[in-house]
């Protein structure tokens, strides 16, 4: 039977999207500083234990021409992706020198973990998301660890306190008292790091989509309440798709194993494509119209998103890296068994029972596999988040983070807090890097029973606004309300994300 060009187009704009998705670090270099100064340098580490005993990491130093600015680092997310792809836009250079260096391990990094093994583990994938079912990925994974260990990894140079180390060194090579930093998502995790280790040495930081210690392990009970509460905010434009979604998140079911009766769908490949596409908001709509109309019997997208997997998988990450840095950094064998047992009756199952499938094999090849030690400081530290961010999702706030210093973006999810519009940002860095004395928060807003909770910075000084469900909807779950911050916040004059 011939293939309408319908569907073809429809599978490229998954693809498309899905690539968007993964990588959405590439987005930044859309919005580049116009004629920038560069400077163009190297951080050499010498003395791990990771043949051949010393790695060079390149860094690109981003100034306007005239004097000096404060110097800011910005760290893209990940693992498994460059940090070298990230140009900051002309806005930052208005207020900062931008130094962006480059992770270990991947990417311009003079070690690049390589091993076919991860990605091959991958593409055998299916029957469910669970530990069960990953008897095939694990075989592979003990394959890739033990041939990294071959090419002479030492994995502990791969943490994130060696991440955070190599900031150091750089704020060293750039001869700078003080930095402030800038994170998003993987790069938060180094940015909590660095400023919990060298506390005098930061003066502030912004992190977007903060992910917290053990936040590789993704909680099943936390997406579906992220899910839910997208449910409620989709019932006011569309009836018929909210109740759709909360009859699949209530009880997940069966999901078709053929399309046109011939072709099969593998429905793990599937349901791990659309748990990625639910992290932003370019893709979430997407995502879930596919899962609730296989849940109904509709199979057509339900088999685009079998088939986009493996194209995810060959061309995702450098999945070496990946593995490498969140079993590095979040290898927690009791975390990864609850979170198996809590996706059982989950809509997505859980993801992380594959991605962490090798826990045993990391251990036999010589892998420390234990939570994360430190507790981190978040002193000068203005977290903004997406209300609906399945992978870093609100749900986590740390409560040692003052609710004052924790944003919630009404509608965003992972990305689009950040990456749309990269200049926008530079409204938030202005005014909580630059002037953080002048931060303090308003009277606390009443809590409504129904509300989110989710704040706005107001549009005037010291005038406070809370988001409610005239413009977003009720939430079914109950947070500490935050309070928007007065001074620089306040007079940032918008966001840089609203709601369509």
């Amino acid at each position: 039977m011939a293939i309408s060009m319908n569907p073809i187009k429809r599978a490229a704009a998954l693809f498309t999207g899905l690539l968007g998705m993964a990588l959405p670090d590439g987005l930044g270099a859309a919005s580049q500083p116009a004629q920038p100064v560069t400077t163009r340098g190297s951080v050499v580490i010498e003395g791990i234990a990771t043949r051949p005993g010393r790695i060079e990491l390149p860094y690109v130093l981003y100034r306007k021409p005239g004097p000096a600015r404060p110097t800011l680092f910005f760290l893209g997310g990940g693992p498994g992706v460059s940090n070298l792809k990230n140009v900051p836009p002309a806005a930052w250079l208005d207020d900062f020198d931008v130094a962006v260096l480059e992770y270990r391990g991947v990417g311009k990094s003079s070690i690049v973990l390589n091993s076919p093994h991860f990605g091959r583990g991958l593409r055998t994938l299916r029957g469910r998301l669970a530990l069960a079912d990953t008897a095939p990925l694990q075989a592979a994974y003990r394959a890739g660890f033990d041939d990294l260990r071959r090419q002479g990894v030492a994995f502990d140079d791969f943490s994130i306190d060696a991440l955070a180390e190599d900031l150091e060194r750089l704020r060293q090579a750039l001869d700078v008292p003080q930095v402030y930093l800038v994170g998003h998502s993987f790069g938060t995790r180094i940015a909590l790091a660095y400023q919990t280790r060298h506390r005098d040495r930061v003066a502030g930081s912004v992190l977007f989509a903060m992910n917290t210690p053990g936040g590789f392990v993704w909680n099943p009970e936390q997406t579906q309440q992220v899910l839910t509460r997208y449910a409620d905010h989709l019932a006011h434009r569309d009836g018929e798709a909210a109740a759709a979604l909360r009859e699949t998140l209530a009880q997940p079911a069966a999901r078709p194993d053929r399309f046109l009766g011939v072709l099969p769908v593998n429905d793990a490949k599937a349901l791990f494509v659309a748990y990625f596409m639910s992290f932003n908001t370019w893709t979430r709509d997407s995502s879930l119209r596919a899962l609730t109309g296989a849940q109904r019997g509709e199979a057509a997208r339900w088999f685009l998103f079998s088939a986009s997997y493996d194209w995810f998988i060959r061309f995702g990450f450098n999945w070496a890296d990946f593995f490498l840095k969140a079993y590095a950094t979040d290898c927690d064998e009791a975390a990864i068994q609850r979170v198996d047992a809590e996706g059982q009756g989950a809509v997505f199952q859980s993801p992380s029972s594959v991605l962490f499938a090798g826990t045993g094999a990391y251990t036999a090849a010589g892998g420390r596999c234990a939570p994360t030690d430190f507790t981190p400081d978040y002193r000068n530290t203005l977290a903004i988040n997406g209300e609906f961010d399945t992978t870093t999702p609100i749900e986590r706030k740390p409560a040692e983070l003052p609710a004052e210093r924790y944003i919630v973006i009404p509608g965003a999810g992972h990305a689009d807090i950040l990456y749309p519009d990269l200049g926008s940002a530079a409204r938030w860095l202005r005014g909580f890097l630059l002037h953080p004395d002048r931060a303090a928060p308003p009277a606390t807003t009443a809590h409504k029973a129904g509300d989110c909770g989710v704040a706005k910075p107001p549009a005037e000084p010291g005038a406070g606004q809370q988001w409610d469900a005239d413009n977003g909807g009720a939430c079914s779950t109950s947070l500490p309300p935050p309070s928007p911050p007065r001074g620089g916040l306040a007079a940032l004059g918008g966001m840089p994300h609203e709601r369509d």
